[in-house]
């Protein structure tokens, strides 16, 4: 029997309570074997969010409502660092940013003394990342910087996704896999920029 535990974290996202959380399935699993899906997404308010309930029903996420209904839920938490890459480190490291040193925006460290993916290797789990993480591309060997985590498909997001015109920041997973699709297109020719106020529909 396999539990499975999902940590719906969408919301306001505290992150020295994601390491207790995360210390106490350890502890857990010594006597049985827990699946942990952690999901995290870049600017998404909690009430963006159906299981939470704070806008009358009208907000419909199904499948994130189901994982909630199955899983755990943080409500009256915080991020200590509510921006991008400072997020990803602190979530890395259980550290705030005074510790982990991003006060603001910037590039998350090649590698911290202790990492959450690393801390859950050491005790059995086989670990994976999927997604957008701007964990930093490695050149020279293709793929995303580690941290810890054994398997990896990510969007770093810092090239500007076209073959051979971005060798500083890296033509990442998700690079690679849309010119197999689209070839010869540009994955980012909608034109928001990361932190753009405005929408527009996507072009392909």
């Amino acid at each position: 029997y396999q539990r499975r535990v999902h940590g719906n974290f969408l919301g306001i996202v505290s992150h020295m309570h994601i390491w207790i959380v995360l210390i106490g399935l350890l502890g857990m699993a010594a006597a049985r074997p827990l699946n942990i899906l952690f999901i995290m997404a870049d600017q998404t308010r909690m009430d963006a969010i159906g299981a939470y309930g704070l806008r009358n029903g009208t907000t419909y996420t199904p499948n994130l409502d189901r994982l909630a209904a199955r899983g755990a839920r943080v409500c009256l938490a915080y991020s200590s660092t509510p921006t991008c890459t400072p997020a990803r480190a602190a979530i890395l490291t259980g550290l705030t940013p005074w510790k982990h040193g991003m006060l603001g925006y910037g590039d998350v460290a090649p590698h911290y003394a202790y990492e959450m993916p690393t801390t859950m290797a050491a005790h059995g789990y086989t670990t994976a990342v999927f997604g957008k993480d701007h964990f930093g591309w490695n050149t020279t060997t293709n793929s995303g910087i580690p941290h810890g985590y054994q398997t990896r498909f990510i969007y770093d997001g810092l090239g500007n996704g076209m073959p051979g015109q971005n060798d500083t920041n890296g033509f990442d997973n998700y690079d690679q896999w849309f010119q197999l699709q689209l070839p010869g297109k540009n994955p980012l020719a909608t034109g928001l920029g990361w932190n753009a106020w405005r929408g527009a529909p996507y072009v392909y």
